[in-house]
């Protein structure tokens, strides 16, 4: 294999040096051509155009993220960044290309060509520019995300109103710039054309050739197109960003809306590896034809009958958080004395890193796959055993509510698919404080809204909520929230974090104020980190807040078993008493009997796998350590690459859970 590789290598390079030398032999034959040399200047340009924002990228998260890299590093990622950059420049321009190299005698035409390729060019600037915002807030390029934008279209435009003016004003005149100038350039080569047309067809012909290889991504015998996946090879993801431009992210993403399922373990021995990292004593599997059905026998919490309220806290940092991580911000008294009446697990880790992976895990049990795509893409046509279904059959009221619109980041698509009753979002609520800006609709209208729903309820409820002032970017709320310093190093965040906390503390007083607060179950825990300078570490970049508090029922204390937010749901059977067959990718958190690990993923691209004694990420085929805990022994990423193949074949083929 090795041979095959270097001699794939070099055949590789060496047709990569005929072809340019064959265009350049050409180029001479059209020197004095205006068309030709418009087209490699077209080129160029997008070119131009991506290391700009490769470099500004670098420089603008050099302190929180590339300070780490060596110079040769640094090089290495600038370099290994042309082929995403030439798969981009193909992608978006060939047509144009092509078409600015035929013969014709008439400027009008080549001025159309021009206006059209200066209008890609800006459609590239703006992309990469939206591309860069979205990476300052979570650390990544942006990718099949960018269907749920379409939803929140309103919530964006605010926004860019708010936030963003100065920089659409830029792009406008950069875009109108480019406009101009090529139009005058134009005006000034223009000529009719100069040599026999069977020059002009060898040179197209063989741009054609070109292009295909570079919208490829290489030259040669690689079978496989440039993949996303292919900047991470080395192992970093820092390194892989830097490699990357948004508009081959964006593409390739919305080309194919899911990552490939690994390769290197059966269908066989994952669902072996599977059912074995998911027994447990206290439970059982319940059937063949859904091998992965289980039925919880023992109990280990006596909260049948109780309520159950599910806040789940948008971008919610355990390290501003001065009770979890013994720091002095100041920012969430309440949550602080919360967290020490409760059962706090401080080694708990969210599936993603977007809001709907959180959301879309915690309530069904499954995280986002290597193989199929996620919620609100395509992965609803399957079937679950949704939380809210489950509890409604034990005579349960669910009640779903969220500040932001119902149905922002397609949220409430999963709460409808998890069986919520009751869904209600922005439309349905009203301000209740004097806020900086009006109409301002968050955390506290929507929880004060909640707690009149739950009022009154004749039979125990569970109520999920799901909040919204803690999403970046954060601006003004109200005056007695301004505690903090805007321009520190937290952006505002701890002025959120301050309002969250305060509306959580109205909400629970009203609860007890209704009579509700006693029987009733608590769960805390954040949808996603907030994605600040979270890079190398698993740890770091997954690891969120978790606890637990239920008056009476659960004595305070502080846990480090490992577990993630596919954990939550059979906690809930295990908390709720509900002894109805589900399927989850987790297993209880107070069951002393399971295993403990935690399943987190990048878009189902990037897979990561975290025990008591290690962690690692499986990328591109490839076994990776990180950290600096102790490596796994060798074939623990087996177990990973086995959980996501055997949810993978039993949603595919219908058997994760019956079909109600």
């Amino acid at each position: 294999m090795e041979l095959v590789s270097m001699q794939a290598f070099w055949v590789d390079k060496l047709l990569a040096a005929a072809f340019l030398i064959g265009l350049i032999y050409l180029g001479y034959r059209l020197k004095k051509d205006f068309r030709l040399w418009f087209c490699v200047g077209g080129f160029l340009a997008f070119l131009v155009l991506f290391s700009v924002m490769r470099f500004v990228l670098f420089l603008c998260f050099y302190q929180t993220i590339f300070r780490v890299f060596t110079v040769q590093q640094i090089i290495h990622a600038f370099w290994n960044g042309i082929p995403f950059d030439l798969c981009a420049t193909a992608t978006i321009g060939s047509v144009g290309f092509v078409a600015f190299l035929i013969p014709l005698a008439s400027k009008i035409y080549y001025k159309i060509v021009a206006w059209l390729m200066a209008g890609i060019w800006s459609v590239a600037l703006w992309t990469c520019v939206g591309d860069m915002v979205y990476f300052s807030f979570v650390k990544r390029h942006t990718g099949s995300e960018l269907w749920l934008a379409i939803y929140d279209m309103d919530l964006l435009m605010s926004l860019v109103r708010s936030h963003y003016m100065w920089i659409i004003g830029v792009l406008v005149l950069l875009s109108v710039a480019m406009c101009w100038a090529i139009g005058t350039l134009v005006d000034k080569y223009y000529q009719k054309p100069r040599y026999a047309l069977w020059n002009y067809g060898r040179v197209i012909l063989l741009t054609c050739v070109i292009l295909f290889f570079a919208f490829r991504g290489h030259f040669g015998f690689r079978f496989r197109p440039l993949a996303i996946a292919d900047a991470y090879k080395e192992g970093s993801v820092a390194q892989g960003n830097l490699k990357l431009n948004g508009v081959f992210c964006i593409y390739k993403s919305l080309s194919k809306k899911y990552a490939p399922l690994p390769r290197g373990v059966s269908a066989e021995e994952s669902l072996q590896r599977a059912k074995q990292l998911l027994t447990s004593s206290e439970e059982e599997f319940m059937s063949e034809e859904y091998p992965l059905l289980r039925l919880r026998r023992k109990f280990n919490v006596n909260g049948k009958g109780y309520n159950l309220v599910i806040l789940l806290l948008e971008s919610w940092q355990y390290r501003y958080t001065d009770a979890l991580a013994g720091t002095h911000y100041g920012a969430t008294p309440f949550l602080d004395e919360l967290i020490g009446e409760s059962v706090v697990f401080d080694q708990f880790y969210a599936s993603g890193q977007r809001s709907i992976n959180g959301a879309g895990t915690v309530m069904t049990g499954v995280a986002q796959l290597a193989g199929l795509p996620y919620f609100s893409l395509g992965l609803e046509v399957y079937h679950f055993t949704g939380l809210a279904k489950l509890l409604t059959q034990r005579g349960y009221d669910t009640i779903f509510a969220q500040p932001a619109p119902w149905n922002s980041a397609k949220v409430g698509l999963v709460a409808q698919l998890a069986g919520f009753q009751e869904i209600y979002g922005r439309e349905d609520m009203s301000s209740r404080l004097n806020y900086t800006h009006a109409n301002f609709i968050s955390d506290y209208d929507a929880l004060q809204f909640l707690a009149e729903k739950l009022k009154d309820r004749k039979r125990p409820f569970v109520a999920f909520f799901f909040s919204a002032a803690t999403h970046p970017p954060f601006s003004k709320i109200h005056p007695n929230f301004d505690r903090f310093p805007w321009d520190g190093e937290d952006k505002g965040y701890l002025n959120a974090l301050n309002y969250m906390d305060w509306s959580i503390g109205q909400f629970v007083q009203q609860l007890k104020t209704q009579g509700q607060y006693d029987n009733t179950i608590f769960i805390v825990l954040a949808d996603h980190t907030l994605g600040w300078g979270e890079d190398g570490d698993l740890y770091t970049r997954f690891h969120i807040p978790l606890f637990i508090h239920a008056p009476g029922l659960l004595s305070a204390r502080r846990s480090d078993l490992v577990g993630s937010q596919v954990d939550i749901l059979p906690t809930i059977m295990d908390l709720l008493q509900v002894d109805i067959p589900y399927a989850a990718m987790g297993t209880s958190l107070f069951d002393s009997t399971a295993q403990r690990f935690g399943f987190s993923s990048q878009d189902g691209r990037i897979l990561e796998w975290l025990r008591p004694e290690g962690q690692l990420e499986y990328v591109g085929n490839k076994r990776i350590d990180v950290g600096e805990a102790e490596v796994l022994p060798e074939g623990e990423e087996r177990n990973l690459l086995a959980l996501n193949r055997s949810v993978y074949e039993l949603l595919r083929t219908d058997r994760w859970a019956p079909q109600e």
